[in-house]
């Protein structure tokens, strides 16, 4: 079984059998690193997850204001202030390393700030596939990886002369 983990500069592949919480988590315990690549899983379950747990929090304030129940509209508004500031690291991370998988440097996220445009461009930059193996590593995609197959062992009947 092949372990997820970014550390440093050293490659690590991700195990098939992942799911999108364990892309989510890694990008928060990789919050700090730039350097790498991130795959189109890893990046797009993590947006995924966090666009949900954004929603989530949005809603329940809402719910909250309908029902004029103050406490729980400010504790929703508190937890998605902090959840946000917690998250904007992270997330720049993880779009830094994303770039580098498709060949790009991370300075590409300024495009980001360019008036409507620049979201769609950046939608277009993360979505595009691995560029192989490029100055910031290999590639992390399991498609370009040799699958080892393990060797199917049929049983083997033998039959006696006698009997047939």
């Amino acid at each position: 079984e092949i372990s997820a983990c970014l550390v440093g500069s050293e490659m690590c592949i991700r195990d098939r059998n992942m799911d999108m919480f364990d892309y989510y988590k890694n990008a928060y315990k990789n919050y700090a690193e730039y350097k790498g690549r991130a795959t189109q899983a890893e990046y797009w379950y993590f947006v995924l997850c966090h666009t949900l747990v954004t929603a989530s929090l949005i809603i329940l304030i809402a719910v909250g204001a309908e029902n004029y129940s103050d406490f729980m509209a400010g504790a929703a508004g508190i937890s998605l202030g902090i959840y946000t500031l917690a998250s904007i690291i992270p997330s720049i991370m993880i779009s830094i390393r994303r770039l580098h998988d498709t060949g790009k440097s991370g300075w590409f996220n300024l495009f980001a700030f360019i008036p409507v445009v620049g979201g769609l461009l950046m939608i277009i930059l993360l979505a595009q596939k691995s560029d192989g193996d490029n100055e910031w590593g290999e590639s992390l995609d399991l498609e370009d990886r040799p699958v080892e197959r393990e060797r199917l062992a049929l049983p083997v009947i033998e039959f006696d002369d006698d009997y047939v």
